[in-house]
């Protein structure tokens, strides 16, 4: 719109093609989906059809991989949910509700092990810095 303001009725214009578009009668939608959308599909219908087959091949080696990290992981993963929860819990009741000091969360590495969390670990970075 903002290119093409300054053209004479222009506005007026793009109100009679909306209603061309809308319009039960004209039935203008429906002439531009016949007629050039759907060509379009049917030109591309080759490549769309291979796009979509390489990516339901993609999802399916994607989710295997999560699907097997879980399956070799998941109970590991979440007893240590629930002992951190139940150490949360536990740390909430012996400091009477009040939150504390510790870090809630710790970041996991590439191999599942904890690690310090990240501002831990740039804050030793910068004290070793100076």
């Amino acid at each position: 719109d903002w290119l093409v303001w300054w053209l004479p009725l222009y506005y007026e214009a793009k109100i009679l093609f909306l209603l061309w578009l809308v319009h039960g009668h004209f039935e203008g939608a429906v002439w531009i989906f016949d007629n050039l959308i759907v060509e379009a599909l049917n030109q591309h219908q080759g490549d769309i059809d291979a796009s979509l087959e390489r990516s339901k091949d993609a999802m399916k080696r994607g989710s295997g991989k999560v699907m097997s990290y879980l399956f070799e992981n998941g109970a590991s993963l979440a007893a240590e949910a629930i002992r951190k929860s139940q150490s949360m819990v536990m740390e909430g009741v012996v400091n009477g509700g009040k939150q504390s000091n510790s870090d809630r969360f710790e970041e996991l590495s590439d191999d599942g092990t904890a690690t310090e969390p990240t501002d831990k670990r740039k804050a030793k970075d910068s004290k070793k810095g100076q």
